[in-house]
């Protein structure tokens, strides 16, 4: 009775382990997200910078074809997908991605990102105090700044007097170089960057004071 009970129990183990079947798994490395993103102005929006984390991990999503990013290598489980663009409000987008014995299963998708709606305000670059050095406004003083590096060859350009300050160029982002004079002062100069704000609107405008001292 005993040898027959381990000869059907033997049977049934080799019927188990007939059924089972070798996964044979590739080496190729497989992308988590393929993203197409597009403007709603219309058509696709290259150039976005992008990128996808775990929580663990952050990698910058790398942009294949125009418009279409690759997010992710062999990536797992919930994702979140970082989208920005020059004149579009930044997005996030969470995706959960599944995957195999092997390899991560790509899932496809598609987003739009929204244009920025600026403002038509003109924003001043600069807005310069002259002062002496006592911290006083100086009357009388002008204020002007050289050309930026894209106007090579221009002359320099006065600067306007709005209220107690001058104000100098017009939503224009740059380097500036500022030079402002008074009768009786020495001759003041300041080098000042503009750039642009988050949304890609308008400069962020810079103030700065420029001190003169007596002759």
């Amino acid at each position: 009775m005993n040898n027959t009970t381990i000869t059907i129990l033997s049977l049934f183990t080799l019927a188990g382990l007939t059924g089972c079947e070798e996964v044979s798994c590739t080496n190729d490395a497989k992308t988590s997200v393929l993203l197409s993103l597009e403007s709603d102005l219309g058509g696709a929006l290259e150039g976005a910078e992008v990128s996808v984390t775990d929580g663990l991990v952050t990698e910058d999503c790398q942009e294949i074809d125009v418009g279409l990013y690759s997010c992710g290598i062999e990536l797992a489980g919930e994702l979140t997908i970082s989208m920005a663009a020059a004149g579009f409000e930044a997005e996030e987008l969470d995706v959960f991605v599944e995957e195999d014995e092997c390899h991560v299963i790509p899932q496809e998708l598609t987003h739009t990102l929204m244009a920025v709606d600026c403002s038509a305000e003109i924003v001043p670059s600069v807005m310069v105090s002259v002062i002496d050095e006592t911290g006083a406004v100086i009357d009388g003083a002008s204020v002007s700044h050289a050309p930026l590096s894209e106007e090579i060859g221009a002359e320099s350009m006065d600067c306007a007097l709005s209220g107690a300050a001058f104000y100098c160029g017009d939503d224009v982002p740059g380097v500036y170089e500022i030079m402002a004079q008074a009768e009786g002062f020495q001759v003041g100069s300041a080098s000042v960057t503009v750039e642009m704000d988050a949304l890609d609107c308008h400069v962020v405008t810079q103030s700065v004071d420029i001190t003169l001292a007596v002759e």
